[in-house]
């Protein structure tokens, strides 16, 4: 009943255009990187399961080493200790043997993929590989993003959405990863301003660069 439930979760992100496009884009960006799969997965990968491939799973990722318990709120130390115990005490204790994410391959050109649909919006979504996560160079990818896409001060929110009125919404989709990032920036709009929107966007990017 539970890979239902998930099944119904799947459908759902297929039909909102936004998450779609961002699967996709994943897809396209990355070569070897589990990053590429689908996240939730869909009904080739989720039917076949049984329910020991399932309890398997559990006991190799539900150990105490691999979780990260959050108390918050104005609790009783004690008595959230105590209850944390009896939850989870009898857990056994094991190591979780990750295995090694493959390095991803340099992108040395650009990437395009279009897909048609019956939505009421296009949806441009456009990828960047980043630092990774915490380190000198990740943060000035967090300031860039920031002066892009957040906020109605933003440059991308004022210039294209504010002062040509040629979409609807922008935004960000940051990807923090420990070995390495991305950085996916999300557009709607009319599918007749396509090319003005990429131009635009491609023109700030390099007034940006040249300082």
């Amino acid at each position: 009943r539970e890979i239902q439930v998930i099944l119904q979760e799947a459908r759902r992100k297929a039909d909102t255009p936004e998450a779609f496009a961002l699967e996709k884009l994943y897809e396209t960006a990355y070569e070897v990187s589990p990053v590429r799969r689908w996240r939730i997965g869909d009904e080739s990968t989720l039917l076949p399961l049984g329910r020991k491939e399932l309890v398997e799973f559990y006991r190799r990722w539900y150990v105490p080493s691999n979780i990260v318990l959050v108390v918050c709120g104005n609790v009783d130390k004690r008595s959230a200790l105590d209850e944390v115990v009896k939850k989870y005490g009898n857990m056994f204790p094991a190591k979780v043997e990750v295995s090694a994410i493959p390095a991803e391959p340099v992108q040395k050109q650009l990437r395009y993929r279009q897909l048609n649909g019956d939505i009421a919006e296009a949806k441009l979504v456009l990828g960047f590989s980043m630092p990774a996560v915490l380190t000198p160079q990740w943060y000035a990818g967090q300031v860039l993003n920031a002066v892009l896409t957040e906020g109605d001060s933003s440059i991308l929110n004022r210039q294209l959405k504010e002062e040509k009125g040629w979409v609807s919404s922008v935004g960000s989709e940051p990807l923090d990863l420990q070995h390495q990032g991305y950085l996916a920036l999300q557009f709607s709009l009319d599918p007749s301003r396509l090319d003005n929107v990429e131009l635009a966007f491609w023109t700030e990017l390099e007034l940006i660069k040249a300082g």
